[in-house]
């Protein structure tokens, strides 16, 4: 029985190759070089636009992981500003509220305030105040990797929470005072 089914195993692959390498022979080598043909041109042309443009990926932010737990975010906030060299950029930032495992009352409203409030033309606002109040490793915390990309995003990102807690009214928030809330962007930090 081993020996039929060896047999039958063996029968298959040479088929299965001799397929392969017919397949091979049929179809022509391109001439065009990789980089040049239109699966990989088309790519990188949006690579291109989006650099270009200060334009963020559209990446889904309506859920992300938060102590092992998937959590839906409470706000998405959009982000659109003009750089000083004339790019302009748009992007979001999504917030959770609270220990998705014991959330309060407090996180609850303040989530609740946060999805509700008008955010536009915001994003403008943020961008001047990441300009005027740069992140300065050492001073206001280090950096893993410290390059001037990493400053940037570090500063528009102080800069979205800094504007996103002063909007929160004081009598929302618990005997905290101070927001840490959880939160995922797809914004690059481009300033210039």
């Amino acid at each position: 029985m081993a020996g039929v089914d060896d047999a039958r195993l063996h029968a298959l692959v040479r088929r299965t190759a001799l397929a392969a390498e017919a397949r091979a022979i049929a179809e022509a080598p391109s001439t065009t070089p990789r980089w040049k043909r239109r699966r990989t041109m088309i790519p990188l042309g949006i690579a291109g636009v989006v650099a270009l443009t200060g334009a963020a990926l559209v990446l889904p932010l309506t859920q992300f992981g938060i102590g092992g737990m998937l959590v839906d975010a409470d706000a998405i906030i959009p982000i659109k500003y003009t750089t000083d060299t004339g790019v302009d950029v748009s992007c979001r930032k999504a917030f959770y509220f609270g220990d998705p495992a014991d959330r309060t009352q407090s996180d609850r409203q303040i989530a609740a305030f946060v999805a509700d409030h008008d955010w536009t033309g915001i994003g403008q606002d943020m961008y001047e105040y990441a300009i005027a109040h740069p992140f300065v490793p050492g001073r206001d915390g280090g950096l893993q990797v410290d390059t001037q990309q990493a400053r940037d995003e570090m500063s528009l990102s102080i800069a979205i929470d800094h504007h996103i807690a002063m909007a929160i009214p004081l009598h929302l928030r618990d005997e905290r005072g101070e927001l840490m809330p959880s939160a995922v962007t797809d914004c690059q930090g481009q300033l210039h």
